[in-house]
């Protein structure tokens, strides 16, 4: 065999490896779309994301905790990433709604639950 057979080879197993990975591990769409542990999902229209928003706001909750903010009205990967969180959660993908926090896999839904949830982080902070 030549190097490039061996190569060619070789290169066709690592891809192969890393597709049945992917398909083995049932979480593994979440884990590979959430750059933290606390992920929040929201609509730049929604209102209860808006009450969400600015409590994050008026509290420096990004100061504090380290999160990330996607916006799914207007973003089809975010929207996606969403519908896999939902399923991970339990919660039916076409149901599902935001504004929504995931958070160690967990789904939090809705304002009053989600700024609750920060409530308790920040009291456990100080």
């Amino acid at each position: 065999m030549n190097k490039q057979t061996i190569f060619s080879i070789i290169a066709v197993g690592v891809i192969l490896s890393g597709v049945g990975l992917y398909y083995l591990l049932p979480d593994e769409s979440v884990k590979s779309v959430l750059p933290t542990d606390i992920v929040f999902y929201y609509g730049d229209t929604c209102p209860h994301c808006k009450k969400v928003e600015e409590y994050v706001i008026q509290n420096n909750i990004h100061d504090q905790i380290p999160f990330v903010e996607k916006e799914v009205y207007n973003d089809a990967q975010n929207a996606k990433e969403l519908e896999a969180v939902a399923e991970a959660c339990g919660i039916d993908p076409m149901k599902v709604g935001v504004p929504l926090l995931w958070s160690n896999k967990s789904c939090l839904v809705g304002d009053a639950d989600i700024i609750a949830f920060f409530q308790e982080k920040i009291s456990v902070k100080q």
